[in-house]
């Protein structure tokens, strides 16, 4: 049993269950785990004293940046510093996040399959998005990029 949960049922009493196997944990990077951030939730009260932005009750990623920009723009216009300025931490950090997370990811890709280290940096300098980067690498078969160089890597995963 892990640390944590051993502090926990000692500290709460309960016992796990038998039939209780580890969840799988939900994907930071998939097409809704941006519902549940603080990003969401201070954009929805934004939007909420807001005429001229629309925000569906669980907005697409894209949609919710959309809206996040068209209330910074309002907010501005309204003079409203102390809440733009709030939006717009929120949101920064929120992407901040989820990219650094996507760039761990694609680093452990290119360390499982033994990739170049030169190419991995190339492709980071390059202001590569890493989402794209994860997504490309999924359609390109393991063996195909185990042997291609670093030039022909970035190249193959930047296309568009």
């Amino acid at each position: 049993m892990s640390d944590l949960q051993s502090q926990l049922i000692s500290k709460c009493g309960a016992t796990p269950s038998a039939n209780t196997s580890p969840s799988k944990a939900p994907d930071p990077l998939s097409a809704t785990s941006h519902l549940n951030s603080d990003w969401i939730a201070v954009l929805q009260d934004t939007v909420k004293g807001l005429s001229g932005v629309k925000l569906n009750a669980k907005p697409s990623l894209p949609a919710a940046r959309q809206a996040t920009q068209r209330a910074l723009k309002i907010l501005k216009k309204a003079g409203a510093k102390t809440k733009r300025r709030t939006l717009l931490d929120v949101s920064q950090r929120y992407f901040k996040k989820r990219e650094k997370l996507a760039w761990s990811l694609v680093k452990d890709q290119f360390t499982s399959l033994k990739l170049s280290e030169k190419a991995y940096r190339s492709l980071k300098q390059s202001s590569a998005d890493p989402e794209r980067l994860l997504n490309a690498m999924a359609r390109t078969p393991d063996e195909r990029l185990q042997k291609m160089g670093a030039a022909a890597l970035r190249d193959t995963l930047t296309k568009k």
